[in-house]
């Protein structure tokens, strides 16, 4: 792929290796050996970055002085390395990175069916977006639609969950009808998850797992089994 036609990619690296301190014309006999630095915001696009150069005469240089204190211009990642460019033999030594954490920069609070409670929660700059929050990883469908909105539904593999409700917009497929057909988690979603979507799961176990099916409770190995022997009636 040719990538000097692209502004967006050829700009920034152009700028980062033409920089000022990269140029060794005022300091022919130094090795071009340097501490380089380089940030990406959240879509790993280049935001911003730098080098130190080794000692301009021979002996040693303490780099602190020119790499403390450097402050990420964008949410997203540090990219730190060495490199000697020269014929003769460069060493750096103790190199040490310390990132100093800012400021919380998100706190998202939930009701217990997944729904956010904006007016108590913040969202992170940034183009990437986390969609599996709730219900062990159930994809929330939102801004789907070219105006930017969306059902705000989660997705499971045989239902829709409507977080606002509680309640899935389909019966369910392996019902109990000691309950809701569209009821989700035993309405204990504290305690329960369904990421499938016909399923009740007790907290995290797998070997909690129990359903009802045509009146029977079942759980753990012995559902698994049921369920096959369910799934092979139907053509699964």
């Amino acid at each position: 792929m040719e990538l000097n036609g692209i502004a967006g990619v050829n700009t920034p690296i152009s700028s980062y290796i033409n920089q000022p301190g990269r140029d060794n014309s005022s300091y022919p006999n130094r090795p071009k050996a340097f501490i380089s630095y380089i940030f990406l915001d959240e879509q790993f696009r280049y935001a911003g970055g730098g080098v130190s150069a080794v000692n301009n005469t021979a002996g040693l240089k303490d780099h602190f002085s020119e790499l403390q204190d450097l402050v990420a211009p964008k949410n997203g990642y540090v990219y730190i390395y060495v490199s000697n460019e020269s014929p003769v033999n460069v060493f750096f030594d103790n190199l040490q990175v310390v990132h100093t954490k800012s400021a919380l920069l998100e706190e998202t609070h939930y009701y217990p069916f997944g729904l956010t409670m904006a007016g108590i929660s913040s969202k992170a700059a940034g183009g990437l977006e986390n969609r599996r929050k709730w219900n062990k990883g159930s994809e929330l469908e939102s801004k789907e639609f070219s105006d930017g909105s969306g059902l705000e539904l989660y997705s499971t593999f045989y239902r829709s969950l409507d977080p606002q409700l509680g309640r899935f917009w389909q019966i369910d497929p392996k019902p109990d009808y000691a309950q809701s057909l569209y009821s989700s988690t035993g309405n204990n979603p504290i305690l329960n998850n369904d990421p499938l979507g016909d399923t009740t799961r007790v907290g995290n176990s797998r070997n909690q797992t129990l359903t009802t099916v045509n009146g029977k409770t079942y759980r753990g190995a012995a559902l698994t089994k049921k369920l096959i022997k369910e799934w092979e009636k139907i053509g699964g």
